[in-house]
Formats: C-alpha cells, sequence, structure tokens
C-alpha cells in the first residue's frame, strides 16, 4: 500500500529506526506504486525505536550481504504497470549502510525513463520473523514490503492499486528475489501481476560492489 507520509517520515527521522529499499530493492522508478490517504498507512509496521551500535541477530547475519556501496544496472521489461512498451535500461548506485536497528539505503538511477532516488529502510519484525521494508520517494509517497529469507534467497513481495488508462483501480502484485552470487555481486530480479493476469517479467538488476 502507498500513502503519502511527510509526517511519518519525520517521526522515522527523529527515531533514527525511519525505508530503498528496496531492491532490494528493486529499484523500480518512484512511480511504481500510487499515494493513499495518510489514515491507511496508520497500519504500516513501525520501527523499532531502540538504538544499538550494530544490528541484532538475525539481521546483522543475513544482511550483511547487502551493505556497502554498489554500482548497479538496471533492465525494466515492458510492462502496463509503468506503461513502457518497450525494454527500459540504465544504470545507477546503491548504498546500505547501519542506522541503529535499521538498514537504511540511498538508491540512484538514470534509465530511458528518467532520473530516480528512493530511500529504503530496512529492519526484523522479531514477531513475523520478517524483514519490513519501507521505500519513500522524493515526492513522499511510500510503499510497504515484506521479504524472506529462502534458502539462500530473499524473497521480497508487496502489492498495491494502480489506475490503468484511466479506469477503475486495479491491484497489483510484484514479487522479486535477491540472488547473492558472489562477495561483490548481487542480482535482483522482479515480475508483477496486473489484476488477474498472469505474472510476466518486470525489473531485473545487477550489483556490482565499489572496490574500496
Amino acid at each position: 500500500m502507498n500513502s503519502r507520509i511527510p509526517r511519518l517520515l519525520f517521526v522515522f527521522m527523529l527515531s533514527g529506526c525511519v525505508f530503498f529499499s528496496q531492491w532490494a530493492f528493486a529499484q523500480a522508478p518512484a512511480a511504481e506504486q500510487p499515494a493513499k490517504p495518510a489514515a491507511e498507512q496508520a497500519a504500516a509496521p513501525t520501527p523499532p525505536a531502540e538504538q544499538k551500535a550494530t544490528l541484532p541477530s538475525p539481521a546483522d547475519k543475513d544482511l550483511a550481504f547487502l551493505l556497502g556501496k554498489w554500482d548497479t544496472k538496471i533492465k525494466i521489461a515492458p510492462n502496463a504497470l509503468l506503461g513502457n512498451k518497450e525494454e527500459l535500461k540504465g544504470a545507477g548506485k546503491a548504498e546500505y549502510k547501519v542506522f541503529g536497528k535499521v538498514i537504511e539505503g540511498i538508491l540512484t538511477s538514470d534509465t530511458d525513463s528518467g532520473q530516480y532516488e528512493d530511500r529504503e529502510f530496512i529492519w526484523h519484525d522479531d514477531n513475523t520473523k520478517a524483514y519490513n521494508i519501507i521505500r519513500i520517494s522524493p515526492e513522499g509517497y511510500a510503499s510497504n514490503r515484506k521479504m524472506t529469507k529462502s534458502g539462500e534467497h530473499f524473497v521480497v513481495e508487496y502489492s498495491g492499486t494502480k489506475m490503468m488508462d484511466g479506469k477503475k483501480p486495479l491491484n497489483f502484485t510484484v514479487r522479486a528475489k535477491f540472488k547473492i552470487i558472489s562477495d561483490t555481486e548481487v542480482k535482483y530480479s522482479s515480475e508483477v501481476k496486473i489484476g488477474n493476469a498472469d505474472f510476466v517479467p518486470f525489473v531485473q538488476l545487477k550489483m556490482q560492489r565499489v572496490s574500496k
């Protein structure tokens, strides 16, 4: 679900637990999800307020692969959600760092459809044993996502609604997967389902770690 959340973002920044990211993010254009009334955001999970110097287990073990600076290559398949009829290509950068008990990601991209910059905040939910992700666009729109570990992969899922060709809103679901290739390379791939249609390819991201 999306919402315009300037007040919520302000609270996150004050508490130090404000979310990329994505990927991760998939680092899709910021317009991938529409805004919804702020009241609907009230049900969104709230990052823990307690601050620590390092991430608690299991986040310190699970998400260590994501920390650092990355160069990214992006491909966005033709899809009805973004409205592109041809494959879009581009490049960008990503940086993930520890922020209290949260991982903060800054994601930038430059594709055939324009330039984008998003922020992600990722933290572990002890109750669900999953990771909560909030991705925020510069316009203040946010999407809430869930990430779970499945074997050696991390699976990201989120849903929303979008007006399609001026018609009534259609539901969509995105599911994605992080695949760790090596210490210096990570791949992210996603697919999208709109309404009752089947899942189709969506965003592919190749992340190459920047040498120190």
